[in-house]
């Protein structure tokens, strides 16, 4: 099934998959950006008809951004959790830290 690519490079990577019912799937990875060459955080969503790209938070701001989404569990109905890592360099030094995307909302309304 064909899904949207994001990014003009078309360099697109999924890495994972959640799925809460038929009509509610959340794919999610990274793509590059043909722009500056970072990485950045990819998330679709399937409504069992087609693939959309979702909004996902990219909160790196220094050089050799490396953003990424990789994991994700429906904990509960309407308790979505994705999780994934966020890397840059900031003046020459590096820096890690971790995303996370969850929903409390009525089931089937996935991650905010």
């Amino acid at each position: 099934m064909p899904s949207p690519n994001a990014g003009q490079n078309q360099s697109n990577d999924l890495l994972g998959i959640t799925a809460v019912s038929p009509t509610d799937i959340w794919a999610f990875g990274s793509y590059f950006a043909n722009s500056d060459g970072s990485q950045k955080t990819l998330l679709l969503h399937w409504d069992g008809t087609t693939w959309s790209t979702a909004p996902s938070p990219n909160p790196t701001k220094g050089d050799l951004l490396s953003d990424l989404l990789f994991a994700g569990v429906e904990a509960s109905p309407g308790n979505v959790w994705i999780v994934g890592s966020e890397a840059e360099f900031v003046q020459g030094d590096p820096f890690t830290g971790t995303l996370a995307l969850q929903s409390t909302a009525a089931p089937g309304n996935g991650p905010n």
